[in-house]
């Protein structure tokens, strides 16, 4: 997790997970609805590690982000029906 990484991103954080877990050798999935995740990432010589937190901060209003051995999984949040919404 000491490499450094540079990477500039505007675009879904599904897409970047994905691609940041099969460069580590890392298993990647979500569960939930899959909602657009926006993400807006520029940074230089950063650790893995700082970028999954810089990643989670801007998820956290949608999805939670895990980190487990071998794996990455990314949780939506369940979506709430509108008030006087299908019951």
């Amino acid at each position: 997790n000491s490499t450094r990484l540079s990477l500039d991103w505007d675009g879904d954080a599904i897409e970047l997970l994905a691609q940041l877990a099969r460069q580590r050798g890392l298993q990647f999935n979500y569960s939930g609805v899959h909602l657009p995740l926006p993400l807006n990432i520029h940074v230089r010589d950063m650790t893995f590690q700082n970028l999954l937190r810089i990643v989670e901060s801007q998820i956290s209003w949608r999805a939670t982000l895990h980190q487990y051995p071998g794996l990455l999984r990314v949780e939506f949040m369940p979506v709430k029906a509108p008030p006087g919404g299908r019951r």
